[in-house]
C-alpha cells in the first residue's frame, strides 16, 4: 500500500556486513531521487562506515561499534529519537534493529522481508519457493516501495574518494610489470571455511593466468587473509603482490577499479567488484544464486558444482556438515579459468 507521505527525515538501519550493505546502496539512491530535499542518514557498523562515507546520496552517518550492548543500544536509540525523523527503514532485520524500532519512536517504520521460510525450505529440502530468483539488491528495496520510489537500472555504488583513487594508481604504477595480459583480482578468503576453494587451486589458477593470459594479479581481501595471499602469490615474483590486509575498504575498491576482472569466493570482495564495475568469475560451494547474493549488475559467471546437498548454509560454515567437501574439492583451477576465459570473451573488446 502507498504512503502518502513526503518524508524529511529517513533513517536507514543496516549493521553489516561488507557485501549486504553495498547492496542497500540502490536503495539509498531511489530514496534520495524520490526525495531529493530529504536528510537521509545510514546507522550502521563503524567499521564498515568506509563504504559509505563518499556517498554523495547520503548526508550522515551513524556507526554503531561491534559488540555493544542493549543498554547502549538502548541509548543510541533516544538520542536518534530526538532526531525527529518521520520514517526508518529497517533493511537488517535484527534483534538489535528491532531496540532501535523500538526506542526511537519514529513513526513510520518500513521493515525488510527476509524470506527466511523460503530460505529454509532450500537449505532443508533443496527446493525453491522462492518468488523470483532477483538480487538481494532488489529485494532490499522493495523495502521501502510503498514510499514510491523505482529501480533506476543502476548497479551498486562504493564511491571513493580522490586521494584514494590516486594512492591506489601509485601503487599500481609501483609494482605493476610490464604484463600484456592486465590486473586481475583474486580474493581466495572469506569469513567461513566452507566458503573457501582450496589455497593449491588458487595458486594453480594464479599460475595459469601468468603464464597463459600474461596478467599482473593483485591478492584483495581483509587482515586475516595476508597469510593466505601470501600462499597465493609465492612463487610468482613480480607478477603477483598480495594486498590482503594492507589497504583499507576504499583503498581495496581503487585498485579494483583497475582489474580486467576479479575471481572470488561467495565474499563481500563479490560486491565491492560490482560495485565498482568490475567484471567477476565466483566460486561458489555451500551456498547457491538463489540467495540473491550474486554479482549485480556487472558481466559474470559464477562456478559450482550440481550435488545433492547444496546449498548447506547461507553464510558458510566451520567444516562441511557431511565431512567430504565436494562442494569446492570438485571445482578444479581449469574450471575457473575457463569461467575466466569466457567471461572476457564475452566482453566488448577494448581498442
Amino acid at each position: 500500500m502507498a504512503l502518502e507521505l513526503t518524508p524529511k527525515r529517513i533513517l536507514i538501519v543496516r549493521f553489516s556486513s561488507l557485501g549486504d550493505i553495498l547492496l542497500t546502496t540502490p536503495l539509498v539512491r531511489a530514496l534520495k531521487q524520490r526525495f531529493p530535499g530529504c536528510q537521509l542518514d545510514y546507522l550502521t557498523g563503524s567499521r564498515y562506515q568506509e563504504l559509505l562515507t563518499a556517498n554523495p546520496h547520503i548526508d550522515g552517518i551513524i556507526s554503531l561499534h561491534s559488540g555493544t550492548g542493549i543498554a547502549e543500544t538502548r541509548k543510541t536509540a533516544a538520542r536518534l529519537a530526538d532526531r525527529n525523523y518521520d520514517v526508518l527503514i529497517d533493511v537488517h532485520g535484527s534483534v538489535r534493529s528491532l531496540l532501535f524500532r523500538w526506542g526511537s519512536r519514529i513513526p513510520v517504520v518500513l521493515t525488510f522481508k527476509k524470506l527466511r521460510f523460503q530460505r529454509s525450505v532450500l537449505i532443508l529440502l533443496k527446493r525453491s519457493i522462492y518468488p523470483d530468483d532477483r538480487s538481494m539488491a532488489l529485494r532490499m528495496l522493495d523495502t521501502a516501495a510503498s514510499l514510491g520510489i523505482r529501480d533506476d537500472g543502476g548497479g551498486l555504488d562504493f564511491f571513493v574518494n580522490e586521494d584514494v583513487k590516486q594512492e591506489a594508481l601509485r601503487l599500481i604504477a609501483a609494482e605493476r610489470p610490464p604484463g600484456q595480459g592486465g590486473l586481475i583480482g583474486l580474493a581466495p578468503g572469506a569469513r567461513h571455511n566452507t566458503k573457501r576453494w582450496l589455497i593449491d587451486r588458487w595458486r594453480q589458477l594464479a599460475k595459469m593466468l601468468v603464464e597463459k593470459h600474461d596478467a599482473t594479479i593483485v591478492v584483495l581481501g581483509g587482515d586475516n587473509d595476508r597469510g593466505i595471499g601470501n600462499q597465493v602469490s609465492d612463487g610468482l615474483g613480480i607478477r603477483a603482490r598480495n594486498c590482503a590486509g594492507q589497504l583499507t575498504l576504499a583503498g581495496s575498491a581503487a585498485v579494483l577499479s583497475h582489474c580486467r576482472a576479479v575471481i572470488t569466493n561467495d565474499t563481500g570482495v563479490l560486491h565491492m567488484a560490482a560495485a565498482r564495475q568490475v567484471p567477476v568469475v565466483a566460486i561458489f560451494g555451500p551456498t547457491v544464486r538463489a540467495f540473491g547474493f550474486y554479482p549485480f549488475r556487472v558481466p559474470y559467471r559464477i562456478v559450482e558444482r550440481s550435488l545433492y546437498c547444496r546449498p548447506c548454509t547461507t553464510k558458510g560454515s566451520p567444516r562441511c556438515p557431511l565431512g567430504h567437501f565436494r562442494c569446492m574439492k570438485e571445482i578444479a583451477s581449469a574450471n575457473v579459468l575457463s569461467a575466466f576465459e569466457d567471461l572476457m570473451s564475452s566482453l566488448p573488446k577494448s581498442e
